[in-house]
């Protein structure tokens, strides 16, 4: 819950996410609201879970197949270093093979890794049936979670208007202050729109000095 709760913030401070997730705890400064939310869903899935069967075979299917979407998000992941920091082969060695050689080679070896995952489980089975144990619903599930990412990216991208998506630059953690610093005040309410606060950042601070023909 604490990882997840706390990626939410961030994807909320980028708006790829709702404000929802933005709301931080006055005292603590933990997204306190993402957390219950989580905690809420996931007791509430392992209740029903009970009940249903079908939805039980579901969560343990994505159990099983963990290991296709790990190698999928931090192949991604392993990717986006190597893009972002592919200025740093013309700094030397050290900062090429640290920054761009070794993050482009583990992706590669993500992604292959899990192409092999996803050949075991089409091939491990002749059919398809709801069960943890089918291969083709291995596939299926993770294939699912995929697909809903999606739709929230869409989300975010072209109704929300998310400037992540026009800029590639998410919110800089430490240039959001937390209520108890004395900073924003981002619980409760709207995250702070990162150009709103570096326009305030930037703006002269009002002269102390008096006035011309004003009385001293």
């Amino acid at each position: 819950m604490i990882p997840t709760a706390r990626g939410a913030l961030a994807m909320g401070r980028d708006r790829t996410l709702g404000e929802v997730w933005t709301r931080v705890s006055p005292r603590f400064g933990t997204p306190a609201v993402g957390t219950v939310l989580i905690m809420a869903l996931a007791a509430g899935l392992a209740v029903l879970a009970f009940g249903i069967p079908e939805l039980n075979d579901m969560i343990l299917t994505a159990v099983n197949s963990i290991g296709l979407l790990v190698s999928l998000y931090y192949g991604l992941t392993a990717l986006a270093c190597a893009v972002r920091f592919r200025h740093r082969l013309r700094a030397g060695p050290v900062e090429a093979l640290c920054s761009v050689v070794v993050p482009a080679l583990s992706s590669v070896a993500l992604f292959g890794l899990g192409a092999v995952l996803a050949h075991h489980y089409a091939t491990m089975s002749d059919h398809f049936a709801a069960r943890p144990d089918n291969g083709w619903f291995m596939l299926l599930v993770p294939g699912l979670f995929l697909a809903t990412g999606l739709v929230v990216a869409a989300w975010a991208k072209w109704r929300r208007r998310s400037p992540y998506f026009a800029t590639g630059r998410g919110t800089d953690a430490d240039s959001v202050e937390l209520p108890m610093d004395g900073g924003l005040p981002i619980d409760g309410g709207a995250a702070a729109d990162p150009a709103a606060v570096a326009v305030a950042e930037s703006a002269p601070a009002p002269s102390s000095a008096p006035r011309k023909g004003a009385p001293s």
